[in-house]
């Protein structure tokens, strides 16, 4: 190879290494941007723990598996849509899905020191507690994705579409201000 050629091998094999560091991290970065993305849909009052909760979320997904990293990415997505489609209690629906996002990074994070840490003996029940630990890191976004639900599909839509609309046009007896 000549002396001409060797700067540009270089610059292309550090492009070639930083795409397949993206690559194989795209799980976690993916889980990283919608943790951030969903602290933009908590009300002011709520914004320092939707920060905090996209913290713990985000540093679980780094220390986790591909599959949990899109299930943080999944959660935060699904919660940010379901506050701002929310009509009747859309405070209290983003303050249970930062508190969802939060503790399931809490989650990942006790996983990941678990792993490290080798699990418990085999004399405390090391089998069934870790069979525990394992189902409840991947069942626990299927709970999360059910309150969205129920959260969403517990009121049926109405006329007129907010609740306060219904409550003005019972006070107003159906007559509007012109």
């Amino acid at each position: 190879m000549t002396v001409v050629l060797r700067p540009f091998v270089w610059v292309l094999n550090g492009m070639l290494v930083t795409l397949y560091v993206v690559v194989s991290h795209l799980p976690a970065l993916v889980a990283v941007g919608a943790a951030a993305f969903a602290t933009t849909f908590a009300p002011e009052e709520q914004r320092r723990h939707a920060w905090a909760a996209a913290a713990l979320a985000s540093a679980g997904a780094l220390v986790s598996g591909a599959l949990p990293a899109l299930l943080v990415a999944a959660m935060a997505a699904l919660g940010a849509v379901a506050v701002r489609v929310e009509k009747y209690n859309p405070y209290t629906l983003a303050w249970r899905t930062i508190g969802g996002l939060g503790l399931y990074g809490m989650m990942l994070l006790g996983f990941a020191l678990y792993n490290a840490l080798g699990g418990f003996p085999a004399e405390m029940g090391a089998s069934y507690l870790d069979a525990i630990i394992r189902i409840a890191v991947y069942a626990y976004p299927l709970g999360f994705l059910a309150m969205i639900a129920q959260a969403l599909w517990v009121h049926p839509p109405m006329p007129g579409g907010r609740p306060e609309d219904l409550v003005t046009t019972v006070r107003t007896r159906g007559k509007r201000e012109e």
